[in-house]
């Protein structure tokens, strides 16, 4: 007699693999991270625009943070490949905490970098309302023709 229930397979995943449609799965996930990607690029206009890109001294890894220290990447460089796991930590961690330093030192210079092109984006748009408003009023920025 089999004491195996109608419902379950006789061999571990034969047929609950078969289910599993990992293409469309993929695709999916693919679909979904292009959607977050285009969500997360005003967010991440910001971020690079107040952050701060160091190197390790050995070249293994660079990390970014932002001025206020936290960090929001890291890229593992081709020195990372010949270093064993407690040298890669240990050159991210000192990285990270000159990267930290670096930023408070820096963060005036970047803030002021960033809240001035913020300003001339700010002015860029004033100008072109204002020349809409006149084009609409049928100005154009000059004086209207009398009647």
């Amino acid at each position: 007699m089999n004491q195996t229930p109608d419902n379950e397979p006789t061999q571990s995943g034969s047929d609950q693999a078969a289910d599993f449609d990992l293409a469309a799965f993929m695709s999916g996930f693919r679909e979904q991270m292009a959607k977050l990607e285009e969500q997360s690029l005003p967010v991440r206009h910001l971020i690079e625009a107040t952050s701060i890109r160091v190197e390790s001294e050995g070249g293994e890894v660079a990390l970014t943070v932002t001025v206020g220290g936290d960090l929001v990447g890291i890229e593992f460089l081709p020195a990372a490949e010949d270093l064993a796991p407690a040298d890669l930590a240990e050159a991210i961690m000192t990285t990270y905490e000159r990267a930290k330093h670096t930023a408070r030192e820096r963060s005036p210079e970047v803030l002021g970098r960033f809240l001035d092109r913020q300003a001339r984006t700010m002015a860029q748009a004033e100008d072109l309302i204002r020349r809409a408003q006149e084009r609409r009023a049928g100005t154009d920025g000059e004086t209207p023709p009398e009647s």
